[in-house]
C-alpha cells in the first residue's frame, strides 16, 4: 500500500460505488464537491508543488489532490489507472473541469469535461471509463507524484477522478554477454 498525503475531498471507494476498482478492493476518489474550502486552487498548487498559478491560470477555482514521494531509477516505468467522472452536461468551455497528474512540477492533463464519456452507474452522470497511463522515469532520483481534480469557472457541478493500481516497475536490462564466454561455448 502506498502512503498518500491528501487535500480536499478524498475517499476510498469499493465496487459498490458503481465503478469497480482495477486492482484489489479499493480505489481512491478525488472530488470537487461544492464549497471545497480546504483546497482553493492556490492551496492545491502549493500542496502539489506546482509553480506559480499553474492551476488558477487555467481557470481552476478549487479542487482536491493526493501526493507522495517516490524513488525511482532511470528507465523505471510508472503506471496507473484513472477514470474521470463528471456531472457537467452538456460540456461547457467556461466550466471545463479537469483531472491531471503531476510529477515533479510537470502537470499532465488526463481528461476534462469535453473528453469522450459514457453514462456512469456511479453517483456521477458520466465517466471516461478506466484508462491506463504509463511514464518512463528519465533519471534516477526522488519524485513528487500527485493527482488532482479541479472545478473550472464555478463550484456548482461535481467532477471526480478515480485512481487505482499506481506502481513503479523496474525494467530489467539484460547483462551484456562477453566475447570470452561466447568463445568458450563455441569450442
Amino acid at each position: 500500500a502506498l502512503d498518500w498525503t491528501t487535500i480536499g475531498q478524498i475517499a476510498r471507494e469499493e465496487a459498490s460505488f458503481g465503478v469497480a476498482p482495477i486492482e484489489g478492493n479499493f480505489q481512491a476518489i478525488l472530488e470537487t464537491l461544492q464549497n471545497n474550502i480546504d483546497a482553493p486552487s492556490p492551496n492545491l498548487e502549493t500542496f502539489l508543488g506546482l509553480s506559480g498559478d499553474t492551476l488558477t491560470s487555467l481557470g481552476a477555482i478549487e479542487g482536491s489532490g493526493i501526493k507522495q514521494t517516490i524513488t525511482a531509477n532511470a528507465g523505471d516505468v510508472l503506471t496507473f489507472a484513472w477514470n474521470f467522472l463528471s456531472d457537467q452536461d452538456p460540456p461547457d468551455a467556461d466550466f471545463n473541469d479537469f483531472a491531471f497528474f503531476n510529477l515533479n512540477n510537470t502537470l499532465i492533463q488526463l481528461a476534462n469535461t469535453n473528453s469522450p464519456t459514457i453514462f456512469s452507474v456511479s453517483r456521477l452522470l458520466k465517466e471516461t471509463g478506466y484508462q491506463s497511463y504509463s511514464y518512463t522515469i528519465p533519471t534516477t532520483g526522488n519524485y513528487t507524484l500527485g493527482f488532482g481534480i479541479v472545478d473550472v469557472g464555478d463550484d456548482s457541478v461535481n467532477s471526480a477522478l478515480l485512481v487505482d493500481n499506481v506502481k513503479v516497475t523496474t525494467v530489467q536490462v539484460p547483462e551484456p554477454v562477453s566475447t570470452l564466454s561466447l568463445a568458450m561455448f563455441g569450442l
